[in-house]
């Protein structure tokens, strides 16, 4: 233990008297910090509070309710820890055994598209909760935490089991002494956790977490063979402020049936939710959710906007394109369409003519959405608009740079100026996920054109970057790419439809891997769905990914899987060009 400079393995004799002189209950209405400044001095409170992180794993436990932070205080040091031989997926085997000894049948370790009938018990977070059951009520405060494993070499290893940063509200367990058989022999595994502040970034805890690995295992670096981390939002457990006990956590009715998350004085919920067959439509699992598609008039946008719609969100569409009057674009695909389509698919489509090149445009329809719903969940940006602009054919100096400009304005500046305006509202409530559509993915060859590719690469480069600054707030943000899309305009590039496009693919190399701009959608969707959807953050992942992590189909049933040719033919079209139209 580190505490003001004091290090121990176990907790110091004075800390360990103090906690247990303290009173043996304490008010739910007082925070912890102000009850022990009651009973014990300043530095010895905050000893104490810095203690508690290891079952609250919040940054400053003081700010949590006394009766909350108390209940968990003695149990949780009382010692006599026993460790399972295997670790945690050992346990759960025990426990499913069990329960399947007594007639229950078990699934681990599956994704749970829709809950079968009967009596169900699922164990999930109160973000999934929301959304199966579109209740809106059902938040709680909780915690967020950087976690790291370490695989290092064994040999020459300090002698402690535990270390705790009371100050810096660090715990690291050295978990192989305790259980050989995770790790491989000749090495062992550390386990740590640091809880963060709000706004926080993960890199940040990690520089604490090796301070304190440099304090208490001089030369920890040269043995380290493996690592990696995470940060943990709302998966720690509830956590209870001053005025509120675990009586006030939420819990649902549905009919005569009660689903409940509730847990007992002196234990923290984790993730157990509990669902009677038949009262939640997991179809239906955006419902109450508020997404915006920038640039929904056609394409990918479009065909995102109506899947978000079948799962049930209200989707701002946006675009410049109206019944009134075309855009540059000059195709006849118009943002009423798209809303209508999303309602007929079972959401709220909403249309808003919208130039995201114009501040004031963005301005005013992110303040629409404020108006209206006071929140946004979902923003996918997708608006491009470069077509009247690229010349195919032309290198950097022969094209005009007025088209070069365009390119850019229409493809950087739109989604910048749309996320500058977005996020604010996203990140007044929790949760959220941006998403920005591109073409290809950041390794890809070039794209034959000098602006579009500028554009196409710094489209990957920005889900990248949301991604660093939007972790530390609980936002997912990630790039997606579609295949060769037959998309509307590329249908009447090559004179066929839906219905017939395979014809021309007998006779256009790798059009026969194309696929309908709703495979992308429907993964966006699911992206959308997905309470675990941050260990995709910062990445970009094309259709083929998605649809395989989600078990997608096109919309005629099949799997088109670009993926396996994608370099290959866009080095071909680098070669030779574009197929012609005929």
């Amino acid at each position: 233990m580190i505490a003001s400079g004091v290090r121990s393995e176990g907790r110091p004799a004075e800390l360990s008297e103090a906690i247990a002189a303290l009173p043996a209950e304490a008010p739910a209405e007082e925070s912890f910090r102000a009850w022990l400044l009651r009973h014990v001095d300043a530095k010895t409170a905050e000893a104490i509070v810095g203690v508690t992180f290891i079952f609250t794993f919040d940054h400053d436990p003081g700010r949590l309710s006394a009766a909350f932070a108390h209940q968990g205080l003695r149990p949780a040091l009382a010692g006599g820890s026993r460790y399972v031989a295997g670790g945690w997926s050992t346990l759960v085997d025990l426990l499913a055994g069990r329960a399947a000894g007594l007639g229950v049948r078990i699934q681990t370790r599956t994704r749970v598209p829709a809950l079968p009938a009967g009596p169900t018990i699922l164990a999930t977070s109160l973000a999934t909760a929301r959304q199966l059951t579109g209740d809106r009520s059902l938040t709680w405060p909780s915690a967020r935490t950087a976690t790291f494993d370490l695989g290092l070499r064994a040999d020459g290893g300090p002698d402690w089991f535990r270390v705790l940063d009371l100050d810096d509200r660090i715990y690291a367990a050295r978990y192989s002494l305790a259980d050989p058989t995770l790790a491989p022999p000749g090495h062992e595994l550390i386990q740590i956790s640091a809880a963060c502040a709000p706004g926080e970034r993960k890199a940040d805890a990690e520089r604490r977490v090796q301070r304190l690995l440099d304090q208490s295992w001089p030369g920890w670096r040269a043995a380290v063979r493996w690592d990696r981390s995470a940060v943990r939002t709302h998966r720690t457990g509830a956590v209870d402020l001053p005025g509120t006990t675990w009586h006030d956590r939420p819990a649902i009715s549905r009919s005569l049936t009660l689903a409940t998350i509730k847990a007992g004085p002196g234990f923290i919920y984790k993730r157990m939710f509990v669902y009677v067959g038949g009262m939640v439509n997991d179809e239906r699992s955006l419902a109450g959710k508020v997404a915006l598609v920038a640039g929904a008039t056609r394409g990918c946008g479009r065909a995102t906007a109506v899947e978000l719609g079948v799962l049930g969100a209200t989707v701002y569409g946006t675009g410049r394109s109206t019944r009134s009057g075309r855009s540059p674009m000059d195709r006849p695909e118009t943002i009423e369409d798209t809303a209508e389509r999303v309602a007929a698919a079972g959401g709220e489509g909403v249309a808003v003519r919208c130039d995201h090149s114009d501040v004031e445009d963005v301005a005013a329809l992110v303040e629409r959405i404020r108006n209206d719903h006071g929140r946004l969940d979902i923003l996918v940006n997708d608006v491009w608009g470069g077509d009247p602009f690229v010349q195919w054919d032309k290198p950097v100096w022969e094209h005009p740079l007025h088209a070069t400009l365009g390119v850019l304005r229409n493809g950087i500046e739109t989604h910048l100026i749309t996320s500058h305006f977005a996020i604010p509202l996203m990140l007044e409530g929790t949760g959220g996920l941006v998403v920005e559509v591109g073409d290809g993915k950041g390794d890809v060859p070039y794209r034959a054109n000098m602006p579009y590719d500028l554009v196409k690469a710094a489209v990957v480069r920005m889900g990248e970057g949301l991604a660093h600054e939007l972790e530390p707030h609980g936002v997912t943000a990630l790039t997606v790419t579609p295949g060769w899309l037959r998309s509307e305009s590329m249908l009447d590039y090559f004179s066929v439809t839906e219905e017939t496009w395979r014809e021309r693919a007998e006779h256009v190399p790798y059009f026969g891997h194309s696929e309908t701009p709703h495979l992308l959608a429907r993964g966006i969707a699911a992206l959308a769905a997905d309470p675990g959807r941050d260990r995709f953050a910062g990445r970009c992942l094309g259709s083929w990914e998605l649809m395989r992590e989600y078990d997608l189909k096109d919309t005629d049933g099949t799997r088109p899987d670009w993926g396996a040719v994608d370099l290959e033919a866009r080095r071909a079209t680098l070669a030779h060009g574009m197929p012609g139209p005929v």
